[in-house]
């Protein structure tokens, strides 16, 4: 056989031989280009919106935060300053003092030191030299997502949630009670101390704590049907009757005797009396009188507490918006010296001298939707609304 036939095994060989060798020669090259930049990432050459994921990520699911007590870390970075409306309000109007936004404002109260507390529906907020700080559960400042009530005791500053009762001296630490402590329910809508016992309306009853620091629980099984309904929308103490407002009228319970007494309560209604409504969302004492504000006008009790008790039938004075109001829903009522202050869902009005004066955005309101009013000693009106917070000087409007 040649050399050069096709069948002979030495050319194969080298050919066999040349191939090995240029396949080593290719890997060896494209070994080193591999690795001649270790540290620098793979980039996708795909248009960053074409490329899909091909599996949904797992959730994340977070353990639930204990509140009592709770003491967040608290950095006073104010949200924003209060600012003089004077110097950027467009209508020029000289009685707003100030005006600042937040979420919407269910309770307002200035404090023994003169800051000024908010309970909103993101959670709480105080105003200190003109600086307003923002609490909320999502910066981990406040330990409720909401806050739906106030009441100060001297001492401790107490917010009502729907979560709970929380309490604090420093705006910085909150201790929580809950149905272990007392709290008959922890949705919370009202608030009251009376300079000695602290009362707490729920939705399921009233809730009350005595100077010794324990609280005691109120409802209608307890209190052996003297307590109209279990919703205690609103509270109010005059001399010796505590007032509960709920949405089957308003429970006036005569404090001379046991709470588990059915005789120690009386309860009137629109069904036996001239009250608008039985939803009672508002109370004041205004010149020695009870005032509630109902979904259908504002009503003033003329018939004295003690005399329900004797068999007589109460008697109502109703004021609405055929009597000057700017509607018939009243959110919430406060009393200054002469003159009765009464927020609506569509304006604030004033009862002076039996005289209704309306307000509205045009006097400067920044919300037409009035939730809770404050008066403090200066004359300053603090309006908590849809909006945020408003201080108007009271002294200057002529009513």
């Amino acid at each position: 056989m040649k050399k050069n036939h096709p069948l002979s095994r030495k050319p194969q060989s080298n050919i066999h031989i040349f191939i090995a060798l240029f396949a080593i020669i290719i890997l060896f090259f494209y070994s080193i280009k591999w690795s001649g930049n270790p540290d620098k990432p793979t980039v996708s050459t795909l248009p960053i919106q074409n490329q899909q994921q091909t599996s949904a990520p797992n959730p994340i699911i977070s353990q639930p935060v204990p509140v009592s007590p709770i003491t967040p870390q608290v950095t006073e970075n104010p949200a924003s300053q209060l600012i003089p409306t004077d110097s950027q309000n467009k209508t020029g109007i000289p009685n707003v003092k100030f005006s600042v936004s937040t979420p919407p404002v269910n309770a307002i109260l200035i404090d023994p030191t003169g800051v000024l507390w908010a309970a909103h529906e993101k959670g709480l907020a105080k105003i200190k030299e003109g600086v307003l700080t923002l609490l909320t559960s999502d910066s981990r400042k406040f330990p409720a997502p909401n806050a739906t009530s106030l009441a100060h005791d001297g001492t401790k500053l107490w917010i009502g949630t729907f979560f709970g009762l929380f309490s604090t001296e420093d705006g910085r630490s909150f201790t929580n009670y809950s149905k272990a402590d007392g709290i008959i329910h922890e949705m919370i809508y009202s608030l009251l101390f009376d300079g000695k016992i602290l009362w707490v309306g729920t939705q399921n009853g009233l809730s009350f704590k005595n100077p010794d620091g324990k609280f005691f629980e109120l409802d209608k099984k307890i209190s052996n049907g003297g307590l109209a309904d279990l919703w205690i929308g609103s509270l109010n103490r005059s001399g010796s009757f505590v007032f509960c407002g709920n949405d089957d009228g308003l429970s006036i319970w005569d404090l001379g005797k046991m709470g588990s007494d059915p005789n120690s309560w009386a309860t009137v209604d629109m069904f036996q009396t001239n009250l608008p409504h039985n939803w009672i969302l508002s109370q004041a004492s205004f010149q020695n009188k009870q005032w509630v504000g109902t979904p259908k006008g504002l009503a003033c009790l003329n018939t004295a507490p003690r005399e329900l008790y004797t068999g007589n039938k109460a008697v109502w004075q109703v004021f609405n918006s055929s009597k000057g109001l700017p509607s018939d829903k009243i959110n919430c009522l406060s009393a200054s010296k002469d003159t009765l202050w009464i927020g609506t869902n569509k304006g604030l009005a004033c009862l002076k001298n039996e005289k209704i004066r309306t307000f509205s955005e045009k006097d400067g309101l920044n919300s037409l939707n009035i939730r809770c009013i404050f008066v403090a000693p200066d004359s300053t009106l603090w309006i908590g609304t849809d909006n945020g917070i408003q201080a108007i000087d009271i002294l200057h409007f002529q009513i």
